[in-house]
C-alpha cells in the first residue's frame, strides 16, 4: 500500500550508507544528509523553512532503526520528547508535529501529536474494527489535522479538530478507499482515491475545496491508455491552492515485485491553483518525491540519483528543499 511506503516500510531488508554531510547547497536546492545515515527521507516544511523529516541507520528497518529529526538550517537534531522510532509526517508554524510511532509490543504504528514535549495518541474512534490504525498526514495552522484509518476493509479519510474526529463527507466517484495526505489554511484538502475492481485500476488525485465540489485529476501522460499516470498521489497543498506529490507511470500499487519498497520509481509532479500540471525533478535524479510545499513556494521531499544501478529494495535516498522553479523539468 502506497501509506506503507511513504509512512515505513517494516520489509526493507536493507540500505546503503550515504557518505555526505548533513545540508549541501548546490544552486537553488539544498540536499539533507543526516550523518551516517543510510537514508534521508524530508517530510514536513513549515513557512518559517523549518524541516522534518526520519533518518534510517545500517541495522535492517525491522529492527527499529529509524530517528525522527528537525532541520533548521543545520544539523539532524532529535525532537526532544518524541520516542524513538518515530516518523514525523508534518508541522504547522505552531510547532504542532503530526506523524506515526511504532510500538514494538503491539506490532503496530500509532498516530500522534505532539507541541513542545507533549505527545497525544490519535487513535482510531469507537465504532471503527479493532483492527484499525490512524495514520495523520498533513495539518494546517489552525490545528486541523487531516489523514486516514488503515482498517479492516477500504481505508477511510479523517479530519481531527478540537479535539475529535470530524467526518468527512463521500467523493462523488464510486471507489473503495479514499485518504487524506494535505491541508491548507482554508481548509482545502488533497488526497487519493481508488476506484472499484470493475472500474480502471487506476489510483487518481483529489482536490476537495473546503465548501465546494471535490475534482478528480492525474498527471497527463499522453502516450499511456488511458492518457494519465496509473497513480497520483498529491501529498501537500499550499495556502494559495498549489499542490505537489508524485505519480507512478504504471500501476505501482499493484505490482508485488514491489513490496516491502520505500517510494520507488515517483516521479515528482505541480500543479497550481488553475489545474495545470508540470513534472518537478532534482536535476540528476532518478527518482523524485515532493512531500511538502509552504507559503513561500519551496517544496521539500526526497530524491535519489542511484536507483538505476540499484535495486528498489536498496535505493538510498536523500532530503531536499529547493523552489518550485529550480525543479521543474523543461
Amino acid at each position: 500500500m502506497a501509506h506503507a511506503r511513504m509512512v515505513l516500510s517494516l520489509a526493507l531488508a536493507s540500505l546503503v550508507l550515504l557518505p555526505a554531510s548533513e545540508s549541501a547547497q548546490q544552486g537553488d536546492i539544498t540536499t539533507i544528509d543526516c550523518p551516517g545515515a543510510a537514508s534521508t527521507m524530508v517530510g514536513g516544511l513549515n513557512d518559517a523553512g523549518r524541516v522534518l523529516g526520519v533518518y534510517f541507520d545500517v541495522l535492517p528497518i525491522a529492527l527499529g532503526g529509524f530517528h525522527g529529526f528537525i532541520w533548521e538550517g543545520g544539523g539532524c537534531e532529535p525532537i526532544p520528547g518524541l520516542p524513538d522510532a518515530s516518523v514525523p509526517m508534518a508541522q504547522n508554524d505552531a510547532g504542532q508535529v503530526i506523524g506515526v510511532y511504532f510500538v514494538p509490543s503491539a506490532s503496530e504504528g500509532r498516530g500522534f501529536l505532539y507541541r513542545r514535549g507533549q505527545m497525544k495518541d490519535l487513535l482510531c474512534p469507537a465504532g471503527e474494527p479493532e483492527r484499525c490504525e490512524a495514520y495523520p498526514r498533513g495539518v494546517n495552522n489552525r490545528g486541523q489535522i487531516v489523514g486516514y484509518y488503515d482498517r479492516e476493509g477500504p481505508d477511510r479519510p479523517f479530519m481531527w479538530e478540537d479535539g475529535s474526529y470530524v467526518a468527512l463527507g463521500e467523493l462523488p466517484w464510486t471507489h473503495i478507499t479514499v485518504r487524506a495526505f494535505g491541508i491548507n489554511q482554508r481548509g482545502d484538502i488533497v488526497g487519493e482515491w481508488v476506484g472499484l475492481a470493475s472500474a480502471p485500476n487506476i489510483t487518481s488525485g483529489y482536490l476537495w475545496p473546503r465548501g465546494g465540489t471535490p475534482v478528480s485529476f492525474g498527471f497527463p501522460i499522453t502516450a499511456n491508455d488511458p492518457p494519465v499516470a496509473k497513480t497520483t498521489e498529491p501529498q501537500a497543498i499550499g495556502p494559495s491552492g498549489d499542490i505537489v506529490g508524485y505519480f507512478y507511470d504504471s500501476m505501482y500499487n499493484d505490482d508485488p515485485s514491489l513490496d516491502g519498497v520505500l517510494c520507488g520509481p515517483c516521479r515528482g509532479f505541480f500543479r497550481d491553483r488553475d489545474g495545470a500540471m508540470i513534472e518537478l525533478k532534482v536535476p540528476g535524479a532518478t527518482y523524485t518525491c515532493p512531500s511538502s510545499i509552504n507559503a513561500a513556494g519551496e517544496v521539500s521531499g526526497i530524491y535519489t540519483t542511484n536507483a538505476a544501478e540499484t535495486p528498489l529494495a536498496m535505493i538510498s535516498w536523500r532530503g531536499f528543499v529547493a523552489k518550485v522553479e529550480a525543479l521543474v523539468v523543461r
